[in-house]
């Protein structure tokens, strides 16, 4: 009898209740596991039903329950899960991986119902991971790995160095429940993955050290071969590339995108292949008009763009070296085809001034119209994540560091204003009204709505609603603060709800 892998894959948000995507963290780390030896089974807690699955595997012979978080919700509720793995089995061997686990090992294997931390890519660890344990030998040797002896001594070797993605096989994603994920797919995009890491230095994000400022990609034909593949197999036309910096390589963008272009010119427009990406705005400032008509004709739908701020001078603390005329003037020259273009601003630092506040409405208020294809993702407050730039200066403007794993929880944008001693209550009301205001102010809210009859009305309402949250946001009027009663208790009960499930198994 085969014997089982568990791998979970957590919620990271209330989001993940409202546009389900692919656990791709879980299914690159069993790529190169020997499937035909181990039955293996993915449980992806945003899906319904995923509590059963969980009860179901305690009653089996399960070699490694593996855990892949990111800090915050992720790394809440993979702990909820692992102490209840460990109340039901005793004897179980749980391992974990992601970024979280990579920027604090010690401190996640420190917890006792943690065994086993992989530091680096799950793809080059977890199979050796596997062979060991099924073998019952030590895992002494594999670079990238944490984990206590019988004393209960921690023992580690060298990280793992970074693995040619290249070479890597097609995602497994028979193991998961398609039909679900097909189904969020119709209308949203399909995620494959583009590259691995980042050239820039942004201080706040995870990639300075996870990625160490390196960027690997994947060759454009084996993109384009991954979503043709899947849309032979599940008939799926929208496609997501994840790459931190799609247009780093703009040779290697342009030979996707004809690839792309003479696949739909065989094609009905019904059937057309659509792709989108992130970008960095100083390679897309390098492209002129052709190229980006180039781009629109071949499918390219939409572009996220990291602005951060509207204050020059908030973007040089952030690494982000791009001028305001720059970010105008591109918004215009984009805004003449049809390719949405999707900014992501940021609030909150501890360096952060109110007349920086300002500027970044200023500048949200230009881009909404100067361009109708312009979306603005909502202004999260900034987490100082673990191991960035931006996490040891808020340590020195008074934020205190997490002690334990559990203790990361609130390392979200949704509740880190809690934890920001910088943060006067007052304070924290305003940048959690422009953080759940900004969902509205434009209409990106609308893609959260299914086309049924409950979500055409609750997005009728919401263009109704529009031009009244526009005006407060630009002035900076939360009165009435309905919008953050609203999002606080969504996301309390979307919180207690899911721990509820997990403590009743």
């Amino acid at each position: 009898m085969k014997k089982k892998i568990v791998f979970i894959s957590p919620l990271s948000g209330i989001y993940d209740k409202l546009y389900k995507t692919i656990p791709l963290p879980a299914l690159s780390a069993l790529r190169e596991v020997d499937l035909k030896r181990y039955d293996v089974l993915i449980i992806d807690q945003k899906i319904q039903g995923w509590e059963y699955l969980l009860k179901k595997t305690f009653e089996e012979d399960v070699l490694v329950y593996c855990v892949s978080a990111f800090t915050g919700y992720q790394s809440h509720f993979g702990a909820l899960i692992s102490k209840k793995i460990k109340e039901k089995r005793k004897n179980s061997t749980i391992l974990w991986g992601g970024v979280h686990a990579c920027a604090r090992p010690i401190q996640t294997l420190n917890e006792k119902y943690i065994d086993i931390v992989c530091v680096g890519e799950g793809e080059k660890i977890l199979p050796e991971i596997i062979k060991r344990l099924d073998k019952k030998k030590s895992l002494k040797g594999i670079f990238g790995v944490y984990f206590k002896d019988r004393q209960g001594k921690i023992i580690y070797f060298e990280k793992s160095l970074p693995i040619d993605i290249s070479k890597l096989k097609d995602p497994p994603y028979d193991l998961l429940d398609m039909k679900v994920y097909i189904q969020e797919s119709k209308e949203n995009d399909f995620y494959i993955e583009g590259a691995r890491g980042c050239i820039y230095n942004c201080s706040f994000c995870y990639n300075q050290y996870y990625s160490n400022k390196k960027w690997r990609f994947r060759d454009e034909k084996e993109i384009f071969d991954n979503i043709i593949r899947i849309y032979k197999s599940y008939g799926l036309k929208n496609y997501f590339i994840i790459d931190d910096s799609f247009f780093v390589n703009k040779s290697r963008v342009f030979r996707f995108a004809k690839m792309v272009y003479q696949e739909n010119f065989k094609r009905k427009p019904k059937d057309m292949i659509s792709f989108s990406c992130e970008a960095n705005l100083t390679h897309l400032l390098l492209l002129n008009d052709n190229e980006l008509l180039e781009l629109a004709k071949s499918g390219l739908k939409w572009v996220a763009v990291g602005i951060e701020s509207g204050s020059e001078r908030i973007r040089k603390l952030y690494n982000k070296e791009i001028s305001q005329d720059d970010i105008i003037n591109f918004n215009k020259r984009i805004a003449k085809y049809p390719i949405k273009i999707r900014y992501n601003f940021i609030t909150g630092s501890f360096f952060e001034k109110r007349s920086d506040l300002k500027k970044s409405i200023a500048l949200i208020s230009r881009l909404l119209k100067d361009n109708n294809n312009c979306l603005i993702q909502p202004m999260y407050i900034t987490v100082p994540y673990p191991n960035t730039t931006y996490f040891n200066q808020a340590i020195k403007a008074g934020l205190k560091e997490p002690k334990r794993l559990c203790d990361w929880s609130f390392y979200d944008s949704f509740r880190i204003s809690k934890l920001l001693p910088w943060f006067s209550p007052k304070k924290r009301r305003l940048y959690e009204f422009l953080m759940y205001s900004s969902y509205l102010i434009d209409d990106k809210i609308k893609y959260y709505f299914s086309s049924k009859t409950f979500g055409k009305i609750c997005s009728f309402l919401l263009v109704l609603y529009k031009p009244f949250v526009r005006l407060r946001f630009k002035y900076l009027f939360p009165f009435p603060n309905i919008e953050v009663f609203i999002g606080r208790f969504l996301n309390y009960y979307f919180l207690k709800s899911e721990e509820n499930v997990i403590r009743k198994i």
